[in-house]
């Protein structure tokens, strides 16, 4: 069983093409021809002679091999090694499962084709020694990697972390002993262990601490996607640089605050020491399914996909909202009180976002009733009458958008009286200092207030309700 290096163009072009079809391609654009009908190296010498009139002679020698090997050579059960362009940092591993296939009607440069499985996606390079990375660098599209017994450590070493399976799972797998009892072995054996591998869509490692909303961003992923931990005083490189120990208290105390700012529930933070270095972890289970999503300050959600953070597009956060086991609770009703600007004729986009309160707390399907104080029939004290209504009410709705003078007293009444404020503004609104600091939903139009409120509201309802 042979081990074959191919790429998947230049620069990771034709990448997510491979691993989606489960295949691997041959990328030689204008090549349309059903090269099985080749018997010689001569006979393919000639066609591409033919094709590629404007190449050099020596390129097409070049060629002739590679092209070759693909059609020819490469056999059913040979494993194929693809280095990632996308994230240089891991490699794909597949097993070919089928023929050399033409595809006339494919679109350029997808004609030719073998099936493949993948047995392990995002294999960390730091999993394998520089003796064996060096044949991963080879500079050719298509080539069989041959050495001393380079074929069969590298099958030991992916079927040891992948167990034929996606390293996305890397952080399940007990054979690394990656985890201990479902959780992260967070001993300083254990996260000795988590560096050797590489950063994964489970483990993120920081030099120093990055400023608050990269954090958010990360652990927010995390949660959003199956759980990871954030490893800081590690570098890209997966080098143990370790914290000056003056900085561990505070890195400590922010990453607490971050928490405790983004999750209804303690986050384990903590502390190890590897070789005499100080590493600072927090750790993120993925939560039950009525917190989700997780949302950062800046009314965004990011899930996790290979080592990166990756937003997620408003639409989809419903896709984490579970209303139907929200819906089978017990619930009880609650009260949505809306603070925002009088000036509809000045702005009559104010209707629609209103309109998109309503409609958000209609898809919720909870027991929620929303107010608003000029929607309020009856003769009253207007600025008595606001307060009664958060008085009663269990969550405020504070849109900032024109800055209106009344939503800053009114939020600052209602965060006097312990209530849960979800505070929206559309973009381009600047915040003043006293609300600033508190996560606030930014959107452009009543569409993304909309989908961005849903699970904002149902995260707050859960938290009253818990």
């Amino acid at each position: 069983m042979a081990l074959w290096l191919n790429r998947a163009g230049s620069h990771g072009e034709y990448e997510k093409r491979f691993l989606n079809d489960n295949r691997i391609y041959l990328t030689w654009e204008g090549l349309t021809y059903d090269l099985s009908k080749l018997d010689t190296k001569k006979d393919l010498n000639t066609l591409l002679a033919k094709v590629y009139r404007n190449s050099e002679r020596p390129t097409i020698r070049n060629w002739i091999g590679q092209i070759w090997s693909f059609t020819h050579e490469m056999n059913k059960g040979d494993w194929i090694v693809l280095p990632s362009k996308i994230n240089p940092k891991v490699l794909h591993y597949a097993e070919i499962i089928g023929p050399y296939v033409f595809d006339q009607n494919a679109e350029d440069p997808f004609f030719h084709y073998r099936s493949v499985r993948w047995i392990a996606k995002d294999v960390p390079r730091a999993a394998f020694d520089q003796e064996l990375l060096r044949y991963f660098n080879l500079p050719q599209t298509i080539c069989r990697l041959k050495g001393d017994q380079v074929e069969s450590h590298v099958r030991a070493i992916v079927k040891s972390i992948g167990k034929y399976a996606e390293l996305s799972d890397l952080g399940k797998v007990q054979s690394s002993d990656l985890r201990r009892g479902g959780r992260f072995d967070t001993s300083s054996a254990g996260i000795k262990n988590l560096v050797r591998f590489g950063e994964t869509d489970k483990v993120e490692f920081k030099t120093k601490l990055p400023p608050e909303d990269i954090i958010a961003q990360t652990i927010s992923a995390f949660a959003n996607t199956d759980g990871g931990i954030l490893l800081i005083g590690v570098n890209d490189d997966g080098e143990i640089v370790g914290l000056p120990q003056e900085e561990l208290d505070l890195t400590i105390n922010r990453m607490e605050k971050i928490t405790v700012s983004l999750f209804p529930f303690p986050v384990e933070v903590g502390q190890t020491e590897i070789d005499g270095k100080p590493i600072v972890y927090i750790v993120i289970e993925k939560p039950s399914p009525e917190y989700l999503p997780i949302i950062t300050a800046r009314g965004e959600a990011y899930q996790r996909r290979s080592n990166r953070d990756i937003r997620m597009e408003y639409p989809n956060l419903r896709e984490l909202v579970d209303l139907d086991l929200l819906a089978a609770k017990i619930q009880r009703p609650m009260i949505i009180f809306v603070a925002m600007s009088f000036k509809e004729e000045q702005e009559p986009a104010l209707v629609d976002y209103f309109k998109a309160m309503e409609r958000a707390v209609a898809t919720t399907r909870l027991p929620l009733s929303i107010h608003k104080i000029d929607l309020k029939e009856g003769d009253y004290e207007i600025s008595q009458e606001i307060m009664d209504e958060i008085d009663n009410s269990h969550i405020i709705i504070a849109d900032f958008t024109l800055s209106p003078r009344n939503v800053y007293f009114e939020v600052g009444y209602a965060r006097g009286k312990h209530k849960r404020v979800i505070q929206t503004a559309r973009k381009g609104t600047e915040l003043e200092f006293d609300v600033r600091n508190w996560r606030t939903v930014f959107y452009r139009n009543a569409t993304e207030l909309e989908s961005k409120l849903l699970p904002a509201l149902v995260n707050a309802y859960n938290d009253i309700n818990s």
